[in-house]
């Protein structure tokens, strides 16, 4: 698998090969406008919220707008083709899902807009020049100066508050093993802010490099061996396609497992302190909107998470014998007793 690092390289080195100059007199929007979605993710539930957010705008696809859809599914090295096919198919803007599909985008184009979603910190990833004004072509859910704006849906402070969380449940905690994926964009910075956050809390932490599929039942394996209390998995594309697996293995261990995204717990996993990537995504078609009616990417700020909430799965607790304390569920905004799977 390519880190984003190599995934550049291979635009650099041939994939670009005759796409000189991508600029504003290289494209055009359509009379009906073309939406062009690159996610480092596969097909489900985030696209359709998406839709959703137009629909509720009056937008429906295939109607007065047509969406072209690219995905990665989790796998960075298929990213670069498919953006490149997307911008040669001359959509009005981009929607980039991700971080990896973000910066590849805003390498591929300076002008085409982009709007951003769940991304890191768009300034230190230089995807922005400020949040308040992105200054360029990218808006968005957190998003370099230059074309792009959008929503970021990650805040480094929340991993700290997992932990906390975490403690709080489980006051005798001493482990915990982290899950993270060294491909993704912005992954060294979340890992050192969750070592941080461990110190500073008393916590030993210890690291669980995955890159493949197979990756994650050896962490799970090596964590139960070393007598790991608990699991945090970082945000990253790929642990998020991955989910069905690292919430199925955690029941199996019977590991308590508190996750960044409200979407895990809805599909069976035990905790969640975080915000809804498909709220983030539904939220974006805002920012589609304002730009189609003539906004510019410059003039539009990048929002921060919507909101953070704790959710708490009492079904998943109960099938590893778990129990929730009274403070952790007085807190807790959802407390789930049956799993639904739905976009939320």
């Amino acid at each position: 698998m390519y880190g984003l690092t190599g995934c550049l390289a291979v635009l650099g080195a041939g994939l670009v090969v005759g796409r000189p100059g991508r600029s504003a007199a290289a494209w055009h929007a359509p009379r009906i406008p073309r939406i062009g979605y690159l996610s480092s993710g596969s097909p489900g539930p985030l696209d359709a919220a998406f839709e959703q957010g137009l629909h509720d705008l009056g937008y429906a696809n295939g109607q007065n707008i047509a969406i072209d859809y690219r995905w990665g599914d989790g796998v960075s090295a298929l990213l670069p083709e498919q953006v490149l096919l997307l911008v040669d198919e001359h959509p009005a803007l981009i929607l980039a899902s991700g971080t990896d599909a973000a910066e590849l985008a805003k390498h591929v184009t300076v002008t085409m807009p982009i709007v951003a979603v769940t991304v890191g910190d768009p300034v230190a990833l230089g995807l922005v020049a400020s949040r308040a004004r992105p200054s360029g072509n990218v808006t968005g859910m957190a998003v370099r100066a230059g074309n792009l704006t959008g929503v970021t849906l990650l805040d480094p402070s929340s991993v700290s508050r997992r932990l906390a969380l975490l403690r709080e449940a489980m006051p005798r905690l001493a482990r915990v093993a982290v899950l993270w994926h060294p491909p993704t964009a912005g992954m060294a910075e979340e890992l050192a802010a969750t070592l941080l956050a461990a110190r500073t809390q008393g916590l030993e932490l210890q690291v669980r490099e995955v890159r493949a599929a197979a990756d994650i039942a050896t962490a799970f394996a090596s964590a139960e061996r070393d007598g790991v209390g608990a699991i945090l998995p970082l945000q990253a594309p790929f642990l998020y396609e991955q989910r069905a697996q690292i919430i199925a293995l955690a029941a199996e261990k019977r590991l308590p497992c508190i996750y960044d995204l409200a979407d895990y717990v809805e599909d069976g996993g035990l905790m969640a302190y975080g915000t809804s990537i498909a709220d983030g995504h539904r939220h974006a078609a805002t920012y589609v909107d304002k730009i189609l009616q003539g906004r510019t990417t410059a003039d539009l700020p990048v929002a921060s998470p919507l909101r953070f909430k704790l959710v708490l799965n009492e079904r998943a607790a109960r099938a590893i014998g778990f129990t929730f304390p009274p403070s952790l569920l007085a807190q807790a905004e959802t407390v789930v007793s049956s799993v639904s799977r739905r976009a939320t």
